[in-house]
């Protein structure tokens, strides 16, 4: 029974601090470890502010009403 490993991901991961924090967590509680590699680690928050930015120098803009819908990969 328990927990045997710890698996994060994200874009977070790529942060070195909180790789070395949760190290450190999983070696105190017996975890094993199980974070992507850092190529993997994006960023998407960088990615769409980098497009808005495009976007804006365009003239492409949006007014406040604006009604935002997200959506997910398939």
């Amino acid at each position: 029974g328990g927990y045997r490993s710890l698996m994060v991901g994200g874009g977070v991961t790529a942060n070195s601090r909180l790789r070395r924090e949760l190290a450190e967590f999983a070696g105190v509680h017996g975890l094993e470890l199980r974070l992507p590699a850092m190529r993997f680690c994006v960023d998407n928050a960088a990615m769409i502010a980098g497009l808005g930015f495009e976007l804006w120098k365009a003239g492409r803009v949006s007014g406040l009403d604006l009604a935002a819908e997200p959506t997910t990969a398939c």
